[in-house]
């Protein structure tokens, strides 16, 4: 089973965040197969790490199936969920094998068997590539097992439209992430630390400062993946009517009581 995720990139990402992910008290959960714990019976789940994260495999009736990834909040905020959805793919195979051939990748980030099954993460891209598993390590003879009763009505949903990061727009602390609209015909220009960026549009991207192109999505966008930090956005227009927009991310650590 391949989960391809190039489709979310095309769609509303906190759209997607609130319908897919939903948090716990020490980690957010991605789920492949949603409400699978309603559309299995008697079952197991096997969170078994591959790369950062943790991939979930259900167990029922001498059958596995890939429904989820798991993200420890001590190393992932909600934007770098996003991040890795959006740039990862994950394989399973119900059968034992040592060797698998995977489309629409990169390269390997990593693999491990569980019970002789392929379990790969790898990045995408526009390749085929093998992947030998006959050195990966079985997972089944370094982990321990041991049991958790996770209860879902400890999950809440994620709030991906909260703004996560203190912003401020022409010096003034906001609310939400602004959206501001540019128009590159006319000559406006948008320069994030130091970096001309191709877009023509600053939204909110799962509560940060995300840099979105319109008219080309081929072209180059990005976002704020340390959503801790401030963000300074500073707008101003020139005498031919174009305008330029700044945005920064300064290192320094910010003190929200001391703001106030």
């Amino acid at each position: 089973m391949i989960v391809e995720l190039q489709s979310w990139r095309k769609t509303k990402r906190q759209q997607q965040l609130a319908e897919h992910c939903r948090e716990f008290e020490d980690y957010y959960e991605y789920c492949f197969i949603d409400d699978y714990t309603d559309k299995f019976g008697t079952f197991q789940v096997h969170s078994i790490q591959v790369g950062d994260a943790f991939i979930g495999i259900l167990q029922e009736k001498g059958q596995y199936v890939l429904v989820s990834a798991q993200f420890l909040k001590k190393r992932f905020t909600l934007s770098a969920v996003a991040a890795w959805i959006d740039r990862m793919g994950v394989f399973f195979q119900d059968a034992e094998c040592t060797r698998v051939r995977i489309a629409g990748a990169s390269h390997r980030v990593d693999a491990v068997a569980f019970q002789g099954r392929p379990l790969v993460v790898y990045e995408r891209g526009q390749q085929t590539i093998d992947v030998d598993l006959t050195f990966c390590p079985e997972v089944c003879d370094t982990y321990r097992s041991y049991d958790c009763i996770v209860s879902d009505a400890r999950a809440k949903a994620v709030q991906a439209d909260l703004c996560r990061v203190p912003i401020f727009l022409n010096g003034e602390r906001v609310d939400s992430v602004p959206e501001i609209h540019f128009d590159r015909v006319r000559g406006d220009l948008v320069i994030c630390n130091g970096m001309v960026i191709v877009a023509d549009l600053i939204e909110d991207y799962c509560g940060t400062v995300g840099f979105t192109n319109t008219e080309d999505p081929l072209l180059p966008a990005a976002f704020f993946y340390d959503d801790q930090t401030p963000i300074y956005i500073d707008v101003a227009t020139k005498e031919d009517g174009s305008r330029v927009c700044t945005v920064r991310q300064n290192s320094m650590s910010y003190d929200e009581a001391k703001d106030g």
